[in-house]
Formats: C-alpha cells, structure tokens, sequence
C-alpha cells in the first residue's frame, strides 16, 4: 500500500490479505490497478518523463549508478536531470545512496516506494495487457518468484528504517558510516558478492549485515555458513579493511539455534524492532 492511509480505506473486513489484494489491484476497477500513472501526473509537471526514470531505476533491484542511468536515459547530466532526480526523490520514490568506498560523485538510485516497487514488478505487466484473472494474484503467491520479490522488498523496508537497526543493535551512541558493498568479478571463476547492509563503526568494528526474508524461523546449514565465511573473506580482502567484521542477521522471524548461527551470528534483529 505504500503507507498511504488512504489506501487502506479499500480494504474489505472480513476477506484475506490475498482476496483484497487481487481485488484492489488486479480488477479493472481497483483503485491500485491503474494509480500509478495518475499518481505522477497529480504530482510532477513532466509525469511521462518521470516515470521513464523510475522505470529504468526499478530494472536493477540493487541500485543504479547515476553515470548508467544517464546513459540508459540517453539524457545529458544537467539542470534537467536534477531537476527530476530531485524531485522523483523527494516525493519518496527513489532513494539516492553511495556504497561502501565509492567516492561521493558517484551516486546511485534505487526505487524505494512500497507501491511503485509492487506496481512496476506485479500489476504493471497484467495492466499493460488488459488482463484480468479472477485469481491472479493467488496464483502469484504459489510462484517461487514471489519468495524472491519478498526477500528485495524486505531489505527496502530494512533499509528505510536503518536508525531502528542501529538502535536494536545498541549502537545509538555509536558513529557509524551506513552503506551496502558490492564485488564484481571481472574473472568467470572469481565470484562475486554483495553485502545488503554495513555499518561501518568508529568504534574499530564493521557489522555486516545479511538480510533475509522467511515466514519461519530462518535456518543456517552447512553450505550456508560456507557462503558467509567466503563472503566475509572476500569482503576483507577486497576492501582491505583492518577492522574487526562482526556478522549480524536482519530476519522476519529470527533465526534457528543450531551450531552454525551460533558460530557465525553476533547478532539478531527481528521486523518487530523495525516498527
């Protein structure tokens, strides 16, 4: 819904999240079918363009750079784009970021409205079609490309509220730098890495933060903890830091107690802490 009040109103008592959600945005008369596009043209003198920008930031889930989006745009880097950055971002669509060790020139954009991100990845293919299929979205929720969509949209929420984290990780009085960290290999065997959030602390540490979505309990195996180890090495050597790495985990529910979380996690925050 996007944390819009208003919205809210259309929900019916009595039905499931799933029923109100297929009627308010998969039928031809919800209000969220067709919201998108009136939403721009209520609030920006030049919706159409807006929109394109929003569009191409929403390609990549993880961010964009601004140098690529201008190429992408074919548009020159100017008064014009900053005007629209600007005001795309201050309506709260887009959030504007610098990863870990990039210099402050070189920003990135990533779409971080609730209703935009939903609207772009679920209604917006079955709007641009006239489709309509009275149980297309209960059909969605048994697709594993939901899980997915779940998991990016669970750290967009984790990333708005990054002041909750720092305080559920009682680091209120301490100064950290806030950002995400992204490894790229240029060689096919070299493989890359991501870190969704890191907290880059004066006080000698970075807590590395793994954001994870899931309706239970979330569980570390085996092959799991293997992967944190590499990514932390990697993210050591790359980065080159001389800090000690403490490794936190940003979960729905909380994490299973076994001896890999035990090795591994320093730390645990739930969504409850975030709201």
């Amino acid at each position: 819904m996007g944390g819009v009040p208003y919205y809210l109103n259309y929900i019916q008592k009595g039905k499931s999240a799933e029923q109100n959600i297929q009627e308010i945005c998969f039928t031809k008369n919800g209000i969220l079918f067709t919201e998108f596009e009136r939403l721009f043209q209520s609030l920006f003198d030049a919706p159409e363009l807006n929109i394109r920008i929003i569009r191409e930031i929403a390609r990549k889930r993880e961010g964009i750079s601004r140098e690529e989006l201008l190429f992408r745009m074919k548009m020159s880097s100017g008064g014009s784009f900053n005007k629209r950055i600007q005001e795309i971002q201050a309506a709260g669509f887009i959030q504007g970021f610098i990863p870990y060790q990039f210099k402050k020139k070189e920003q990135h954009f990533r779409v971080i409205d609730e209703y935009s991100c939903f609207y772009l990845h679920w209604i917006d293919p079955v709007a641009s079609k006239g489709f309509h299929q009275p149980n297309y979205w209960q059909h969605c929720l048994r697709n594993s490309s939901w899980n997915t969509w779940a998991g990016y949209t669970f750290e967009n929420i984790c990333l708005k509220h990054t002041s909750k984290i720092l305080h559920a990780l009682e680091l209120d009085s301490t100064p950290c730098e806030v950002g995400n960290w992204r490894y790229v290999s240029s060689k096919k065997r070299d493989t890359g890495t991501q870190i969704d959030l890191l907290l880059d602390r004066q006080d000698g540490v970075i807590t590395l933060c793994e954001i994870k979505y899931s309706k239970n309990l979330f569980t570390i195996d085996k092959a799991y903890a293997q992967e944190l180890h590499r990514k932390i090495e990697i993210f050591r050597e790359k980065t080159k830091t001389k800090k000690e790495l403490f490794l936190a985990f940003i979960t729905t529910m909380g994490i299973k107690n076994n001896f890999w979380s035990a090795d591994l996690v320093a730390q645990e925050v739930l969504l409850k802490d975030l709201f």
